[in-house]
């Protein structure tokens, strides 16, 4: 099943703009299917995954920007039924796990080629789709359950292509979140979770540098973004923390230092 799903990822974003008529049909009943393959959930999360991105390629071959907005903001504000449009006779669909399905949703519009207009453009209660994919990604990866390190990653992949792909102007508020998130998780019992929160760290620090972000609000422009989180990190935190280890092994190989012993 997963190679039908890389197929369609594979072909679809190379379909021409303007499409004969009886192949934009097919490529809306394919939508169709595979969005019914997602609400069921009855395939593995990472299988899920790669089908909400074959999804949302298809929908971006079928359905232009504002209709593409408008069902992701359905399915991501729903209780756990959708009512999707495709110009077809399609009836209501009721969502099996509407964790998983949200959160397969959410790894499916960062990959997409229209992932910048749809985060920024749609919306949901008022709230920009940026910060509603936000808030899902950062409510599990804070859950300890078996979606925890599938968040971690899709939470890595909303990092890398919101602030550093798309370089897309955040709240000063969301970076403190993240770095909530990664310092909540550094000693996580859970399978994945510490491997995904290094990458994220990194990602963290990679946006911080990048943006100048002063994380501990002293005005202090002495040091830059990590060396201050350094500084912070050396002078303020106890040398009993396990985490303090943790951090200073991604803080330090920026310094050169290639070895640190945990």
């Amino acid at each position: 099943m997963s190679f039908v799903f890389q197929v369609l990822i594979g072909i679809l974003p190379k379909l021409p703009s303007e499409l004969d008529w009886r192949i934009s049909e097919i490529i809306r009943n394919i939508s169709v299917s595979l969005l019914y393959t997602i609400a069921a959930c009855s395939l593995p999360v990472d299988c899920q995954m790669m089908c909400s991105a074959a999804l949302c390629s298809a929908l971006n071959v079928v359905l232009d920007v504002q209709e593409t907005e408008t069902l992701y903001s359905a399915c991501l504000n729903t209780d756990g039924c959708i009512s999707p449009d495709f110009g077809l006779s399609v009836q209501q669909i009721g969502i099996q796990n509407l964790e998983v399905f949200k959160l397969c949703l959410c790894y499916g519009i960062l990959q997409s080629s229209e992932a910048s207009n749809v985060l920024t453009k749609g919306c949901v209660d008022g709230s920009p789709l940026i910060y509603v994919v936000f808030d899902i990604l950062e409510e599990a990866c804070m859950k300890y359950s078996r979606l925890t390190s599938i968040a971690f990653k899709v939470m890595v992949s909303w990092v890398k292509k919101v602030c550093l792909e798309l370089k897309l102007n955040v709240a000063g508020g969301v970076l403190r979140r993240i770095f909530s998130i990664i310092n909540s998780n550094w000693e996580s019992p859970l399978n994945g979770v510490k491997e995904q929160n290094i990458k994220l760290f990194e990602l963290f620090l990679d946006v911080c540098s990048a943006n100048k972000v002063n994380l501990f609000d002293d005005h202090d422009t002495t040091f830059g973004p990590v060396s201050s989180l350094l500084h912070h990190t050396m002078e303020g935190q106890p040398w009993k923390m396990k985490s303090k280890y943790c951090i200073l092994s991604v803080l330090l190989p920026r310094y050169g230092v290639r070895k640190v012993v945990i």
